[in-house]
Formats: C-alpha cells, structure tokens, sequence
C-alpha cells in the first residue's frame, strides 16, 4: 500500500468523519429524541394492548364460568320442576282413584239399597197377590164346596202354581 495514498485520504477522511458526527449530534439532539420517544409510545402502546387483551381474556373466562354455572342451575331447576310436575301429578292421580273408588263405594251401596227397596217391594206385592190369591181360592173353594180331601188337594195344587212366596 502506498502511504501517499493513504496519507492523502485523510483530510477527506476526517471531514467525512466530522460531518458525519455533527450529523450524528444533531439528529441525535432533534431527531433520535422524537424516534425514541415514538417508540417508546409505541412500545407501551402494545404493552398496554397485550395487557387490556389478557385483562379481556381473564375478563370473558370468567364470564363463562359464571354462566356455565348459570347453566347449570338452570338445568337443575328445570329438573327440580319436572320432578314436581310428576309428584303433583301422581298425587293428582292417587287423589282420582281415591275419589273414584269412594264414588264406586257410594254407588254400590245406593245400587245396594236400590236393591233392599225393590225386594221389599217386591215381597210386599207378592204378599198382596198372596192375599188376593188365597181370597181368590177361598171363594172358589166355597163355590165348589168340596169335601176336605178334595180342598187340601185344590189348595196344593194352586200353591204349587204360584211357587214358593217367602
């Protein structure tokens, strides 16, 4: 290498050098303070963002879990009611049979009655025609004033037309 070369070069060398540092102060005084301070703002600007997102993150998970449990309770109620519609619902049921079988008691004991009443009617016209019967035969055993053999036969033989009255 030649030293006139290089020896030659160092004046432009140095003023290059110095422009570039009064360069370099003076973007450093004017222009470096705003960069910097830009993306500092920047840089807590997104700081800020990722925080308010974990914040809103945090936020909506326990948003879910409270209405999961909502959820849940909901479920559990709906449950709970079914299983008192199906309670009220069998004692509704047990509630009709027991008023049916008490009606059914009720009828059966009117039809009962009924029964009783109509017997007693029926025994009360079969001793009318009893009556009306043995008046009946008396006044035909009188019109063909028979001997007594002759009657006890007559009267036999109407009662067992008639049948057994008691």
């Amino acid at each position: 290498m030649d030293t006139k070369v290089i020896l030659a070069a160092v004046p432009e060398i140095l003023t290059q050098l110095a422009a570039f540092l009064i360069v370099f102060f003076i973007l450093k005084k004017f222009a470096f303070g705003t960069i910097f301070k830009a993306l500092e703002a920047r840089q807590k600007t997104i700081a800020d963002s990722i925080h308010e997102a974990e914040k809103k993150k945090t936020e909506l998970e326990a948003l879910k879990k409270e209405y999961e449990l909502k959820l849940q309770g909901i479920e559990q109620e709906g449950r709970l009611k079914i299983q008192a519609a199906i309670a009220d619902g069998q004692r509704i049921a047990a509630e009709i049979k027991e008023k049916s079988q008490q009606d059914a008691g009720v009828l059966v004991e009117r039809a009962k009655q009924e029964i009783r009443t109509e017997t007693e009617k029926a025994r009360a016209m079969m001793r009318q025609q009893v009556v009306e019967l043995s008046a009946q035969m008396a006044g035909k055993l009188i019109v063909k004033n028979l001997a007594n053999a002759d009657n006890e036969k007559y009267v036999m033989e109407l009662l067992s037309r008639t049948g057994d009255l008691s």
